[in-house]
């Protein structure tokens, strides 16, 4: 499986709601402006230390499979937050 960037979360999570994509892409700065403080921060935090792993060690020596893609898993983690209430759609 390929990695995915953020507009490609983007892209395949519209497709999943089956809407249009809609990004719009602003500078850093003018973005901050327009969220937050606590968004702006906890959004600079996943930007800056989101990590790029490779499970191809532990699937050559512990023959790990694993049950979901990354999309997957953020797809039902979606699911549930809607299915209880936490995300309205």
């Amino acid at each position: 499986a390929a990695a995915l960037t953020l507009r490609g979360y983007a892209e395949r999570m519209a497709d999943w709601f089956g809407q249009p994509v809609n990004l719009k892409f602003l500078p850093w700065e003018e973005w901050r402006a327009t969220v937050s403080a606590d968004e702006a921060r906890a959004t600079w935090d996943h930007i800056a230390h989101s990590p790029n792993c490779s499970i191809a060690k532990a699937q050559r020596l512990l023959d790990y499979r694993p049950r979901y893609s990354s999309l997957q898993a953020v797809q039902e983690s979606v699911q549930w937050l809607i299915d209880n209430g936490e995300v309205v759609v």
